[in-house]
């Protein structure tokens, strides 16, 4: 059993997908898989990094609609990469979007017996790529204000962004030009284990904090039981290929991180030596680049910043504060000629590095130790916050935790509705007597592949650590003073944790103290 289809691309980019050719669902060629999409992370755990939505599928050229130098098709001169893409399915009157992306290329086939064009697909994340950006210099801002500020960088709109506020709060921020996605990256190692960026399926960018899956339903209660064996759906297909975790284990975290404090000293933060000499009018461009960021930063002074060996100009600066800036001077009255350039601001020094440290010696003794990355530190995080990362890597890594894909095809509308409506950070449960495994998972990655005949969906998900057991209650008998404990760092019972403002878990005896 398939859904009903919708697969459209805005050829005219035009915003909508209503133009002259642009719905194709009735021109995909089903030669093995006609559509296959892919998103979540690039491995099935909630500490593995950043992975963008993919996809791929295959258009009918018979009529040559499609091939670029064809200037008697009706889409002469649209047919190119970038052109946004949405694909909807539609199950019992119910429609579920699949994935909202954009044409990376297109390869013609022209051979007679196969007339096609072969198009592939990446979703927002991939735009961010290869994107360099420069930002001024923010003081104490939280992860999720960070990510806004970086959108804002690359003029990613307003309106498509569902952003959390984040837990982590990062005391000085700022890019040089950095690569929008690793300084994506970047900020999500700061805000965490288990933060999550995403491109939702109205094209959204979606941050979700290191909490998220403690204040979410989806998330807090499994939303379906997938079993191997017996007649109550949905029950999971072959192939199913379990991981122990062994691999993955992390026992041992070492962060070194930067302490920043302002100078409080106007001083010189960039200079150029040599003449240059300008026309009349003339601006002329320079960029100046430190070795810190500063903030405070004034426009360049004759006699003081350069030497005006003749004629006179005028200075201005594109920003005042980050780490690089755009000095322009104007030529004013006549030619003029300047010797030397220099700007002037507050740095932002650091003035030591923090060694975070911790580890399990348990696990140590039982397996070895295994490091996190260093590439993976969370440099932007305050140092609180940095300690508190280090020990939720140890409560989730130290102790491995299986993974599990598992693979929904060729069933009826119960079947096929879960396949449709799982998102990331789902809860799931896995029931499987091959393997043992009886378990809550969350999701962490999904694919789709849809063919004439079937539509198979494959689940990558991570077992749940187990909550601490006996955390502190007040003014309960036997989870009191020296008999509870203040929770287990980063493995939080999302149903019982003491959540403020909320209507029981804010009330004491019923919402419980964890880290």
């Amino acid at each position: 059993m398939i859904p009903d289809y919708d697969i459209r691309i805005d050829w005219n980019a035009d915003g909508d997908f209503d133009g002259t050719g642009e719905d194709v669902t009735g021109r995909i060629n089903d030669r093995g898989p006609a559509l296959q999409l892919r998103y979540g992370r690039d491995q099935a755990r909630a500490f593995s990094p950043l992975a963008g939505g993919s996809g791929a599928m295959e258009l009918n050229n018979d009529s040559r609609d499609y091939s670029p130098e064809n200037t008697a098709s009706p889409l002469a001169g649209l047919v190119q990469p970038g052109r946004d893409v949405r694909i909807r399915a539609t199950l019992d009157g119910v429609t579920y979007g699949l994935m909202r992306a954009h044409l990376d290329d297109y390869v013609v086939i022209p051979d007679r017996e196969r007339r096609g064009v072969r198009l592939s697909l990446l979703d927002g994340l991939a735009r961010l790529r290869g994107v360099e950006v420069s930002t001024p210099l923010y003081h104490s801002v939280r992860t999720g204000q960070a990510i806004g500020l970086l959108l804002d960088a690359v003029g990613w709109p307003a309106d498509a962004r569902d952003l959390d506020v984040g837990a982590t709060t990062i005391r000085w921020w700022w890019l040089s030009g950095t690569d929008a996605l690793s300084a994506l990256q970047a900020i999500l190692d700061a805000e965490g284990p288990g933060s999550l960026a995403t491109v939702d399926i109205d094209g959204r960018l979606v941050f979700r904090d290191r909490h998220h899956r403690l204040l979410r339903a989806r998330s807090q209660t499994a939303q379906a039981t997938y079993r191997t064996t017996g007649t109550v759906e949905p029950l999971i297909s072959p192939p199913m290929a379990y991981h122990h975790g062994w691999r993955e284990i992390v026992n041992s975290v070492t962060f070194d991180i930067p302490v920043r404090v302002p100078s409080g000293q106007l001083s010189q933060v960039w200079q150029m030596s040599g003449q240059r000499a300008l026309a009349d009018g003339e601006t002329v461009t320079l960029s100046a680049r430190s070795s810190d960021p500063f903030v405070g930063a004034i426009a360049p002074v004759a006699g003081t910043d350069f030497e005006a060996l003749a004629g006179t100009v005028r200075t201005t600066l594109t920003r005042t504060s980050g780490q690089d800036i755009t000095v322009l001077v104007t030529a004013e009255g006549g030619p003029a000629v300047i010797n030397g350039m220099a700007v002037r601001a507050y740095p932002i020094d650091t003035q030591t590095t923090v060694h975070v440290e911790a580890e399990d010696s348990t696990s140590i003794a039982d397996v070895g130790r295994r490091s996190w990355p260093s590439g993976r530190a969370p440099t932007w995080a305050s140092l609180p916050d940095a300690i508190a990362i280090a020990n939720m890597i140890l409560a989730y890594r130290a102790r491995r935790l299986p993974t599990v894909s598992i693979t929904l095809r060729g069933g009826g509308v119960d079947r096929l509705r879960e396949q449709l409506a799982r998102d990331l950070s789902d809860r799931v449960r896995i029931v499987d007597p091959e393997t043992g495994l009886d378990a809550d998972f969350w999701v962490e990655q999904i694919e789709h592949s849809s063919s004439r005949l079937d539509h198979t969906t494959t689940f990558g998900c991570e077992q749940i650590p187990t909550p601490a057991g006996n955390p502190f209650t007040f003014d309960r008998s036997g989870r009191g003073f020296d008999q509870g404990t203040f929770g287990d760092i980063g493995r939080d019972d999302p149903a019982t944790v003491f959540i403020f403002d909320h209507p029981t878990q804010g009330c004491f005896d019923v919402g419980l103290f964890a880290n």
